[in-house]
């Protein structure tokens, strides 16, 4: 596992967006036997949504709705879901339309 997360950070500082979504979901998962550490996993998922990832960007709709790591915040969940949701990220639509029809984080 310590080789995969060399790579996907390598691949990271090249400005792959994907690889900030892997190393955030290996951090928050604990994956392969990697410690879990949602501080990590929240920095990695920002710096990928900050490039349009969204799979970082839904990541981080998850973490505000949870509040894992950050003191729930439904507004900024549903931005996240927003931008993610955009882009066609299903579980993000599934979650935007939850969030619509249940008024969570919605006027």
């Amino acid at each position: 596992m310590a080789q995969a997360v060399g790579l996907y950070e390598q691949a990271a500082k090249e400005g792959a967006a994907q690889a900030w979504f892997e190393l955030g979901f290996i951090h928050q998962q604990g994956d392969g036997g990697w410690p879990r550490n949602h501080t990590k996993a929240l920095e990695f998922f920002q710096r990928g949504a900050q490039l349009g990832q969204p799979d970082c960007q839904a990541s981080l709709g998850f973490i505000h709705t949870t509040g894992v790591g950050v003191p729930v915040d439904e507004a900024q969940a549903l931005v996240y879901y927003h931008f993610a949701a955009i882009t066609g990220t299903i579980q993000a639509e599934a979650a935007l339309g939850y969030r619509f029809q249940h008024g969570y984080g919605v006027p």
